[in-house]
C-alpha cells in the first residue's frame, strides 16, 4: 500500500509528457504513518502509469515532511472492515488506529490497565485522543493495589450475611415484593465495593488488543458506556463472578438471581425512546455453555449471522434459549448453527418475549435445516409473529454457509487465532 499517486487527468496510459501534461502537487507532513504503508517507495505510479520519481523530467510533485513511522503490533492499528456490520456505518470504526506513540500502552496487571484506560483530561466525557492498549498475559481484575487477590470476604460489608439475607427474603414469607431493609442495603453496598474494583471503563477511540495467544482478563469486566469508536480484539474473558447478585422475585415464575444472562440489546419494554437507535451485528461468535440471551433484543435492528450456539444439557448453565424476540425487536437471523444435546427441541432455540417480528434463513439445528419462525409460532400459538422485520442487512460481505460455521468459528474464535 502507498500514500498516494499522481492524478494525470485526461492522460492515457503511457502518454504523459513533461511541460505538456498536468502535474499536480501534494505534501504529506507532520503525520503518523502506519506500518502497512510501503515507506521505502511510498508513492505509486500515476494514473497514466508514470513511474514515481522525485527528480528529472518525469518527476511527480509528491513529497513527505516530518512524518513519524509507527512500529509495533500491526493488529492494533487495523480498522473495521467497511462490510463488517452495523459498526461499519457512519464512517466506520477505527478504535485507536491513529494513536500517537505516547498513547500506545502495553499492560501486564490491573494497575497498568487502569492507568492506560484513564480518560485524558478532567472530564470523562471529553473527546479522547486515540489510544492503543495491548494486554499481555493473564490479568486478574479482582486484586488490590499490590496485585493481591480479592474475594467475597474482602468486598463484603460487615453487616451482610447470606444466610440472614436468604431467611429475610424467602419467597415463602417475603412474597413477590422487591427486597428492602438492612440485609438488602448491605448486599447492595457490598456489590458496589466489588464493582468499584472489577469494572473498568473503556473510553472512546480505543483499541484494546491482546498480544499473542494468552491474553486473558479474568474476575472482572469492561464497561463501554456513552462511548464510541472502540475495538476489543484477541482477548479471552472468564469468570466475571458476582459475589452479591440481586434477587428479583418478579423475574420469571419463581424469581431470578440475574447471574446467568449473556447479552441484552435494549432496556425495559417501556423504553420506546430506544426505537431506531439500537443497531447491532453479531457474527462468528462461539456461544458454548451459555444459558440464554445470545442476544435478547428490544427495540433493535439486530443482524445475527454465522454464529455457533453449543448448549449444555445440565449444570449451572444448562441450555435455556439463544435468541430472545422482545418488544419491537427486529432480528434478522441467517445461516447460524445450533448444536444441542438430545431432547432440546427446535422450539427452544428462539424465545418469545412479546415481539411481533422475527426473520431467519439458512440456519441449521444439529446439522438439519430448521424453520425457526415456524418453531417460534408453534411454541407460542397465541402470538402473532411475522417475518416482516422492515429492514435487510447491507453493511455485510459474503455470508458463510451454515454447514461451514461450526468448523470456521472453532478455528477462528478466541485469543491467539488472528
Amino acid at each position: 500500500m502507498s500514500l498516494g499517486r499522481a492524478w494525470d487527468e485526461g492522460v492515457a496510459r503511457g502518454e504523459w509528457k513533461p511541460s505538456v501534461s498536468p502535474n499536480g502537487q501534494a505534501l504529506i507532513r507532520d503525520s503518523l504513518v502506519g506500518p502497512h504503508l510501503a515507506l521505502q517507495t511510498p508513492w505509486a505510479a500515476s494514473t497514466a502509469r508514470r513511474p514515481f520519481t522525485a527528480s528529472g523530467p518525469q518527476a511527480a510533485r509528491l513529497a513527505e515532511f516530518n512524518n513519524t513511522t509507527v512500529t509495533g503490533n500491526p493488529l492494533a492499528r487495523e480498522v473495521l472492515s467497511p462490510l463488517d456490520g452495523w459498526a461499519a456505518a457512519a464512517g466506520g470504526t477505527t478504535g485507536g488506529a491513529a494513536a500517537l506513540p505516547a498513547d500506545v500502552h502495553t499492560v501486564r496487571n490491573r494497575a497498568e490497565l487502569l492507568a492506560a484506560l484513564r480518560p485524558h483530561g478532567r472530564v470523562a466525557g471529553a473527546r479522547q485522543r486515540p489510544r492503543i492498549v495491548q494486554v499481555q498475559g493473564l490479568i486478574d481484575l479482582s486484586v488490590d493495589e499490590d496485585n493481591r487477590p480479592l474475594g467475597f470476604e474482602q468486598y463484603r460489608e460487615s453487616a451482610f450475611n447470606w444466610p440472614a439475607f436468604e431467611a429475610a427474603y424467602d419467597p415463602a414469607t417475603w412474597g413477590k415484593k422487591a427486597p428492602e431493609g438492612p440485609q438488602e442495603d448491605a448486599r447492595a453496598r457490598s456489590a458496589q465495593r466489588q464493582s468499584r474494583v472489577v469494572v473498568l471503563r473503556v473510553p472512546s477511540n480505543t483499541a484494546l488488543i491482546g498480544l499473542g495467544a494468552d491474553a486473558h482478563l479474568t474476575h472482572g469486566n469492561l464497561m463501554l458506556e456513552r462511548v464510541d469508536n472502540v475495538i476489543v480484539r484477541n482477548i479471552r474473558f472468564s469468570d466475571s463472578y458476582d459475589h452479591f447478585p440481586a434477587w428479583d422475585p418478579k423475574d420469571n415464575a419463581n424469581g431470578e438471581w440475574n447471574h446467568d444472562k449473556t447479552t441484552r440489546v435494549g432496556n425495559g419494554d417501556g423504553r420506546k425512546d430506544d426505537d431506531g437507535k439500537l443497531k447491532v451485528t453479531f457474527h462468528h461468535n462461539r456461544y458454548e455453555g451459555t444459558k440464554e440471551r445470545t442476544p435478547r433484543v428490544r427495540y433493535g435492528q439486530v443482524h445475527v449471522f454465522n454464529n455457533l450456539f453449543a448448549g449444555l444439557k445440565d449444570g449451572d448453565y444448562a441450555y435455556g434459549y439463544s435468541l430472545g424476540v422482545g418488544v419491537n425487536s427486529r432480528i434478522f437471523s441467517e445461516r447460524n448453527a445450533w448444536e444441542t444435546p438430545p431432547g432440546v427441541p427446535t422450539e427452544k432455540l428462539v424465545r418469545w418475549w412479546k415481539g411481533n417480528t422475527f426473520f431467519d434463513r439458512g440456519s441449521l439445528h444439529n446439522g438439519h435445516a430448521v424453520d425457526l419462525l415456524g418453531a417460534l409460532r408453534v411454541a407460542n400459538p397465541t402470538a402473532a409473529v411475522t417475518p416482516e422485520v422492515g429492514w435487510a442487512p447491507w453493511l455485510v460481505g459474503p455470508v458463510d454457509a451454515a454447514a461451514d460455521v461450526a468448523a470456521k468459528v472453532r478455528a477462528g474464535a478466541g485469543a491467539g487465532r488472528l
